[in-house]
């Protein structure tokens, strides 16, 4: 199936449904079908995850299918991920029957180990990471809950990270009933914050209630820090929730709350592990995403203005400010080349990432399409070339 932008294959599976045109789908979801139109001719990103949702429910698949997770089969950082993934799947399944390794580990090993992998993780590089997870998962088995909860929540997070969300929904899911086994709440909430971005977005409103009964669960055990980081986060999670229903009443009670909690505890002093990188420069990142969820390209340009993304010291989430502000800058009439120079930062931060993730992919894409009409900048050209459309 051709993957260079979202368009394609929205198309593809529109004429898999006994050749649907596109007035019918535009009907079922609710869109114009110029809008369709443009989407599959590349012209049109639909970067709202509502209008994505409406898409596949119309198109009656999962928003897995319309997405994939599309990345070039010859980058060899992706493919020395991707070869790990089946052992990944067979290590879940040894925890999960608590099948334990012939030899054992110590847990400061395995929490020495962790922590390199945990530094990996926070600079996306995938290649070094992903393959230490079947030896650290493997060997929780026997060791604390708590430990074997920070484990699976990192096999969670780089799983969903290169794509594997299923499994990474799996791997949370474990996690969370390893918090439970434990019955420490200060893992709860940094646990359930990456369940939610693994779990599938379709239904919007389970995400909500998920995240609100877990951040009320948490409020009268906030004076320990780690948890009052979860239930900031959390309060996060259901801000964007908010946003994809376009439901913007609660949306800055939120916000304030997450706030609240950010300038209480200041920046993270260790961005990786089960803090989530909260803080207050990532609950403005948290706006720009719901900004441009919104489809308030401007003023995501505006926040990103009072925002230092190094404050962050996590290429992911330095990574994704740039990215968010280059997506909300190709919406913008002469901005292109903005758009552009964010895109390149977005790459410099974390190459790793921006190769794979399909909102930068199809961003590219968009923009090269449109500036067929003139001719495609060679700095453009040189970056989907980077990115292997």
């Amino acid at each position: 199936m051709p993957e260079e932008h979202i368009g394609r294959r929205i198309r593809y599976w529109r004429r898999r449904r006994g050749g649907m045109t596109q007035q019918i789908l535009a009907d079922r979801a609710g869109l114009s079908q110029s809008y369709i139109s443009q989407v599959e001719n590349g012209i049109e990103n639909p970067d709202s995850r509502s209008t994505l949702i409406a898409i596949a429910q119309a198109l009656d698949i999962s928003m897995a299918e319309l997405l994939g997770f599309p990345g070039d089969p010859a980058d060899p950082n992706k493919a020395e991920a991707v070869a790990s993934v089946p052992e990944v799947r067979l290590a879940l399944l040894e925890v999960e029957i608590m099948e334990r390794p012939a030899e054992a580990r110590s847990g400061d090993e395995l929490a020495a180990r962790l922590a390199r992998i945990d530094a990996l993780r926070l600079s996306c590089d995938f290649a070094n990471s992903v393959p230490e997870l079947p030896y650290l998962l493997r060997h929780s088995i026997g060791h604390s809950p708590r430990l074997r909860a920070a484990i699976l929540h990192a096999t969670a997070s780089l799983l969903r990270s290169i794509g594997y969300r299923d499994l990474a929904w799996r791997a949370s899911d474990m996690a969370l009933a390893a918090v439970r086994e434990s019955d420490d709440l200060s893992l709860l909430g940094p646990v359930q914050f990456t369940r939610l971005k693994c779990m599938p977005g379709e239904r919007p409103a389970l995400l909500e209630a998920e995240a609100r009964r877990t951040y009320e669960e948490l409020q009268p055990h906030t004076s320990d820090e780690l948890t009052r980081r979860g239930y900031g986060a959390l309060h996060l999670s259901a801000a964007l929730v908010e946003s994809v229903q376009k439901r913007t009443v609660d949306l800055n009670s939120h916000f304030d709350e997450a706030a609240s909690v950010a300038r209480s505890l200041g920046e993270p002093l260790h961005p990786g592990g089960m803090s989530m990188s909260f803080g207050p420069t990532n609950v403005d990142l948290w706006r720009m995403a719901t900004a441009l969820e919104l489809g308030q390209f401007h003023r995501v340009v505006e926040i990103s203005k009072d925002v230092d993304p190094t404050a962050l010291r996590d290429a992911n989430r330095i990574s994704t400010y740039w990215l968010d502000s280059a997506r909300a800058l190709a919406h913008l009439p002469g901005r292109e080349g903005d758009a552009l120079a964010h895109l390149q930062k977005a790459k410099d931060a974390a190459p790793q990432y921006m190769r794979i993730l399909p909102a930068a992919r199809n961003t590219v894409s968009v923009m090269i399409t449109r500036a067929k009409r003139a001719a495609v900048a060679d700095d453009l050209r040189k970056m989907a070339s980077w990115m292997g459309m």
